[in-house]
């Protein structure tokens, strides 16, 4: 018994094998689905064919579900968890067909195969599921093309029946109302003889010949739900079902208004005719019994022809194809030995004109009750345009990748786990990683902890739509562990919904420009260091020269007293060359001390503390001018044009500046004629100009600039009085204002001082 026990067990391990093996090589997925009785779910098996449909490898989806069904199409997933819950309560198999959409928009179409097993703390689902994208597309294909024909018949004014074996099978809107009946429903419940008059031999006649030749046509009598008969006309068709039982298709038209159907007709062919036009879509039908070609209009403007320019043949369609593309030819031929009944390609053609165009074509086959083709109907579209669009957006997707993979600046997409899903090489090289090691991380971990809260918030607005993007200088660290700067900007993919789908960052490395910043600011900090440290000696200096000025003037007066004192006691002892000499040392102590009392006065511009306030020029002046009596003669005159506006500055600098111009105005007058000062204001749109012109012995051009500095005399002292200090510390004001201070002036002529002072 144990060895029978054993040979057992290894029979079983042999066939789990086996199974295995053949799972590998289904071209799908078989699958195990288990739901526990508290809810939650899992695949305890699925076989390897998950990867090519899916993407992910067995082992992912057994680890992390949610890899598999996040693929589901979001319009698809309520149907997949009505019926999986259907087969829950119901324990039933469920088998539906549903979709999957992929991050590059892709759709793959599937088909779930699906039988549950109850257990004790679960339910388990043995499923298959194979890929149907192609037949699906097919399959809608053909639903568009029925529906497209459905819709043909029922906006057709011309009745439409389908009949088998004496029944009505179905009918459009126009046949119901043409035979008196309210709805299709109740139309559908009648017989045949119920509609058409059977006592009619016509109806019989047509009924041979449609059973003989697979069609016919001609009048007949039609019944009302009225029981009024009225004349019409039939044309019938026989057709094989699916199931090789004769259907009949027929058209009806009701002659009692022949002439409102002819107008109607002749409506709807030209509707037909634009809408093919419209749609660049030609229609196409071939007898196979008669050999005949039809053509629409539009069919002869596809090939560059005007319409009805020649009865079109088989040689005469073959013209146009290419050279390479005339093989097609005996795809038509063998069409109906093969009794295929659709046709679909897509095949390039040299119009009548010469021009090359592309164009979609699709054909169905009709046959007899004993197999023969009898028609082919076909519609023919120049896609010329369309093929256009489709090259030129593969050109621009591949303009785009390469756009985004030579990119200098990083370029990246992340998913909204934060989890980087395509990154360029820029990226890579500018983090140090290899592409497949930074696509096994996040944003996260290679984001500096102290900038992560931050980017966190600013993602989180983005997904809530607060912001459609955010910009923002942060850290990233590089494999090696160093720090890299970088500006990164970021926004969010939506998909077709407008939903936030992923995360797009373009990143651009700024270590070097905020390496530049930083030594930039430690330049800064130096030089506010150096410019206190300056500031802090000027004001020593000043304090200095404020001092040594008031020490200097002592000595000074000693020395011109003790002088005038000698000369005054012992000048009948001294001889005139004696007395000159203390003339010449008393006037030098005597311009020393002007020259002390000019320097203290241009440290004090410069130390002055006091706050400024509205100043009216026009009493400035006044006060200049009984200032200046000991040198305003009654040959000398100072003029005001207008009226001269209230300004905003230290009022005791601004007496002194005007007052050193207006001096030095009376003080270098002309000797050949009367000295005559004008002052004048001008406005401005954000200062004042204060020119003060004057008559005088002007100033050589190349000394403009020099007037203004420090101990620079233009005089020899014995012709002119002065220190050289007086324009300086004009200028000092000027500037401590915030103004500008300039001269123009002509050799013998005169001269213009302007100083500007601002508006506040």
């Amino acid at each position: 018994m144990a060895n029978t026990a054993l040979s057992t067990s290894n029979t079983v391990s042999d066939d789990l094998q086996l199974l295995q093996k053949l799972f590998k090589n289904v071209p799908g997925v078989v699958y195990q689905f288990q739901v526990f009785n508290d809810g939650s779910f899992c695949f305890p098996y699925i076989s390897s064919g998950v990867f090519a449909l899916f993407g992910h490898t067995p082992e992912e989806i057994i680890a992390d579900n949610s890899k598999l069904f996040s693929k589901v199409h979001a319009e698809d997933k309520e149907r997949l968890y009505h019926l999986r819950n259907a087969s829950i309560q119901n324990l039933i198999n469920f088998n539906l067909d549903l979709r999957l959409q992929f991050e590059n928009n892709q759709i793959k179409w599937i088909n779930i195969d699906s039988t549950p097993e109850r257990m004790p703390d679960s339910i388990v689902w043995y499923g298959y599921i194979r890929e149907i994208t192609k037949e699906k597309e097919k399959e809608l294909l053909i639903e568009d093309s029925e529906r497209r024909y459905r819709n043909i018949i029922e906006s057709s004014l011309n009745g439409f029946i389908i009949g088998k074996g004496g029944l009505l099978l179905d009918a459009n809107i126009a046949a119901v109302e043409m035979f008196g009946y309210d709805n299709l429903e109740e139309f559908k419940t009648k017989m045949r003889d119920e509609v058409l008059d059977a006592t009619d031999n016509r109806l019989h006649e047509i009924r041979h010949l449609r059973a003989t030749s697979g069609k016919a046509k001609g009048e007949i009598t039609g019944i009302r739900k009225s029981g009024e008969r009225f004349p019409c006309f039939i044309s019938s068709t026989e057709v094989k079902d699916v199931d090789g039982s004769v259907l009949s298709m027929n058209f009806f038209i009701d002659l009692s208004e022949v002439a409102k159907v002819e107008e109607s007709l002749s409506k709807s062919q030209q509707l037909l005719s634009q809408a093919e036009a419209i749609a660049h879509i030609g229609s196409s039908e071939v007898d196979y019994k008669s050999g005949k070609f039809l053509w629409s209009d539009e069919f002869y403007r596809i090939h560059g022809l005007e319409p009805n320019c020649y009865e079109p043949t088989a040689e005469i369609s073959e013209q146009f194809l290419l050279p390479e593309e005339k093989y097609k030819v005996e795809i038509f031929n063998e069409a109906p030995l093969k009794h295929l009944e659709n046709l679909a390609f897509d095949t390039k053609i040299i119009r009548a004109d010469g021009v090359e165009r592309e164009v979609s074509s699709s054909w169905k086959l009709m046959y007899d009750a004993d197999g023969t083709p009898s028609k082919m109907y076909g519609v023919v579209q120049d896609i010329t345009e369309k093929k256009q669009l489709e090259r030129a957006l593969k050109l621009s997707e591949e303009q785009f990748r390469g756009a985004f993979e030579y990119s200098a600046m990083g370029i990246a997409i992340a998913d909204r786990d934060k989890k980087w899903t395509v990154i360029n090489d820029s990226l890579c090289n500018m983090l140090g990683y290899a592409r497949e090691e930074l696509l096994q991380l996040s944003f996260k971990e290679i984001t500096h902890h102290e900038d992560l809260d931050l980017s966190l918030l600013h993602l989180k607005e983005l997904e809530e739509g607060k912001r459609d993007f955010y910009k923002s200088e942060k850290r990233y660290l590089h494999k090696d562990g160093s720090i890299i700067w970088v500006m990164v900007v970021v926004s969010m993919i939506k998909n077709k919904d407008g939903k936030a789908h992923q995360f797009l960052a373009q990143v651009e490395n700024i270590s070097q420009r905020k390496e530049h910043e930083r030594v930039l600011k430690a330049l800064n900090e130096e030089l506010e260091l150096r410019a206190n440290e300056l500031l802090d000696s000027n004001k020593e200096l000043e304090k200095f020269a404020y001092v040594a000025s008031h020490d200097l003037q002592e000595p000074l007066r000693m020395v011109a007293s003790f002088l005038q004192l000698l000369e005054k006691k012992y000048g009948t002892q001294l001889d005139d060359k004696a007395k000159e000499y203390i003339g010449y040392a008393v006037g030098g102590a005597k311009r020393m001390r002007e020259l002390i009392l000019d320097m203290l006065e241009y440290s004090r511009v410069s130390s002055t503390l006091i706050a400024h306030e509205q100043i009216n020029l026009n009493k400035i002046i006044e006060e200049v001018k009984l200032n200046l009596l000991s040198i305003l003669d009654s040959e000398s005159e100072i003029r005001i044009e207008g009226v001269l506006p209230n300004v905003r500055g230290i009022k005791s600098q601004i007496f002194q500046l005007i007052q050193n111009l207006v001096g030095n105005a009376l003080k270098y007058k002309s000797k050949e004629r009367k000295a005559i000062v004008e002052i004048k204001a001008t406005e401005q749109e954000k200062e004042w100009e204060i020119s003060i012109s004057d008559n005088g012995i002007g100033i050589d051009y190349q000394h403009y600039e020099k007037i203004f500095v420090i101990f620079q005399r233009l005089h020899n002292k014995n012709d002119y009085s002065g220190t050289g200090i007086g324009l300086a510390i004009c200028k000092k004001i000027v500037d401590k204002h915030g103004g500008r201070i300039w001269v123009e002036s002509e050799v013998g002529k005169g001269s213009k001082f302007t100083f500007t002072i601002p508006k506040h």
